[in-house]
C-alpha cells in the first residue's frame, strides 16, 4: 500500500486518490445492493446517493482532509442483539466518514502490524478465529491443563483517549493525523439509554486514578485463595467499610503532615506579612496580574493536554486497529512474563500447566489491565480445566477435543 502511494507524509498518503477509491470500494462492498439506498448516517446521504457522484464526493473529501476543514459527523446509534443475549450499541457513520476512516486504516495498519505479537489474532490480516483455536490446542498438547478464561469488560467503550493517543504517537508523529484520530474519538463516544456518556472532568479523573493507586497499595490479594471463580475487580473499590477506612487513614496522615509543615512556615512568614501589609496596593495589583497569567496558562495546558475521555466507536473501520494498538500494551508484559496468552480482541485465555500458575497469571492480567484503565468482566472470567471444558470464540474445548460453533455444524 505504501509503495503505491509514494513517500509523502502520512496525511498525503491517506488522502491519495487511489487510497480513497480503494476505501470507497471496500465501504460499498460491505453493504448489500438492496441495503445501499437505506445505509446512511445522520446526514441522510446513503451509499447509493454517494455513488451517483462518487468521484466529485471523493474529491471534496480529499480536499477537506488536506486543508484541515474536515469534521466528522456524529454517528447514528443503532442497537444490535448479541449472539449470547443482550444488546450492543454500535455507531453508523456517515458514508464520507466511513471512507475517511477506512482510508486511514489502510495506511496506518502496515505501520503497526509488524510490531503486534503472535498471541493476538483479532482483526488482523491473515489471522482468524480458527488460528486462535489451533494455538489453544497446541498449548493443550504441550501439557497445559489449566486455563484462565477471561473477557475485558466494555473494552471498546473503556479505552482511555490519552493513553491511546500516546500509544499511537509511538509510530505516528504527524500532528494532522493525530488530530484526525482525536476528532474521531471525540465524536465516537457511545450513548447509553439515549444520553451521551460525557467525558469525566479533570478532578474526577485525578480522584479515580488516585483511588486506584491507593487501593492497589492497601488491599490484599484480589483473588480468593483456592476458589474456582476469580474476582477480577483489581483496581476497583471494595466494600463501603474498606472505602471509608482507606480514606480515614489517608486523611488523618495528610492532616498530620499539613499541621507539621505549616507551623514553622507561619512563624517565618510573619515579617514578610507585615512588609506586605505596608505595600497593600502594589501587592494586590501584582497578585492580580500574576493570577491572570497563571489562569491563562492553566487554561492553555488543560486545552492541550487534558485527556478527552474514553471509548472508541464500535462500527468504525479504524476502531479494531485502535483497540489492537491499545491492547498490544497488555500483550507485551504478559508475553514477557512467559504466559501462554491467546487473545482475540477483548476475549483471551491463558493456558497454564498448574492451578497456581493460572491464578498467578490471572492476577498479573488484572493488574496490567488496571494500569491500562481496563478491568475484567466478572461474569465471563474464571479458572477452568481442559478436562472440565470451556468455551472460547464460540468453540467448545473439552480434553484434547474441540467442537465447532453450532452454525458450523448446521445447528440453529
Amino acid at each position: 500500500m505504501s509503495g503505491e502511494m509514494g513517500n509523502g507524509s502520512l496525511m498525503e498518503r491517506i488522502c491519495a486518490m487511489p487510497n480513497l477509491i480503494a476505501a470507497w470500494r471496500r465501504v460499498r462492498r460491505n453493504i448489500a445492493c438492496a441495503r445501499r439506498p437505506h445505509s446512511c448516517g445522520v446526514d441522510a446521504v446513503s451509499v447509493a446517493a454517494f455513488e451517483q457522484q462518487w468521484e466529485a464526493n471523493l474529491e471534496e473529501l480529499r480536499r477537506s482532509l488536506l486543508e484541515g476543514s474536515y469534521r466528522p459527523l456524529p454517528p447514528k446509534r443503532v442497537e444490535m442483539g448479541k449472539p449470547g443475549g443482550g444488546k450492543r450499541t454500535i455507531g453508523v457513520l456517515a458514508v464520507r466518514d466511513r471512507i475517511a476512516q477506512r482510508a486511514a486504516q489502510q495506511v496506518l495498519e502496515p505501520l503497526f502490524e509488524p510490531g503486534f505479537l503472535d498471541c493476538s489474532y483479532g482483526f488482523r490480516p491473515g489471522r482468524s478465529i480458527e488460528d486462535a483455536v489451533h494455538r489453544v490446542l497446541c498449548y493443550r498438547q504441550a501439557g497445559c491443563e489449566w486455563v484462565f478464561d477471561a473477557d475485558i469488560a466494555a473494552c471498546f467503550d473503556s479505552l482511555d483517549h490519552r493513553l491511546l493517543l500516546h500509544f499511537v504517537e509511538e509510530r505516528v508523529q504527524e500532528r494532522a493525523v493525530l488530530d484526525l484520530i482525536q476528532s474521531w474519538l471525540e465524536t465516537g463516544i457511545l450513548q447509553v439509554d439515549g444520553d451521551a456518556s460525557g467525558n469525566p472532568g479533570l478532578w474526577d479523573r485525578v480522584m479515580d486514578r488516585l483511588s486506584r493507586l491507593l487501593h492497589r497499595r492497601l488491599s490484599a490479594s484480589p483473588f480468593p485463595a483456592g476458589g474456582d471463580e476469580i474476582d477480577p475487580e483489581v483496581g476497583e473499590w471494595g466494600s463501603d467499610w474498606e472505602r471509608r477506612e482507606m480514606w480515614r487513614r489517608v486523611s488523618s496522615d495528610l492532616l498530620l503532615l499539613g499541621l507539621t509543615a505549616v507551623r514553622p512556615t507561619v512563624r517565618r512568614a510573619r515579617p514578610v506579612m507585615r512588609w506586605l501589609a505596608r505595600r497593600k496596593q502594589v501587592v494586590l495589583g501584582t497578585t492580580g496580574f500574576v493570577g491572570l497569567v497563571i489562569l491563562a496558562g492553566l487554561w492553555w495546558v488543560l486545552r492541550r493536554w487534558e485527556p478527552t475521555g474514553r471509548g472508541t466507536l464500535q462500527g468504525g473501520a479504524l476502531s479494531p486497529l485502535l483497540a489492537n494498538i491499545y491492547l498490544h500494551h497488555f500483550d507485551l508484559p504478559m508475553v514477557e512474563r512467559g504466559h501462554r496468552l491467546v487473545r482475540y480482541a477483548d476475549d483471551f485465555v491463558i493456558c497454564c500447566e498448574t492451578r497456581e500458575e493460572a491464578e498467578s497469571a490471572g492476577r498479573e492480567a488484572a493488574r496490567i489491565l488496571a494500569d491500562l484503565r481496563l478491568r475484567l468482566n466478572p461474569e465471563k472470567t474464571r479458572l477452568v480445566t481442559f478436562s472440565r471444558g470451556f468455551r472460547f470464540l464460540g468453540h467448545r474445548f473439552r480434553g484434547a477435543e474441540v467442537s465447532p460453533p453450532l452454525r458450523a455444524r448446521g445447528g440453529r
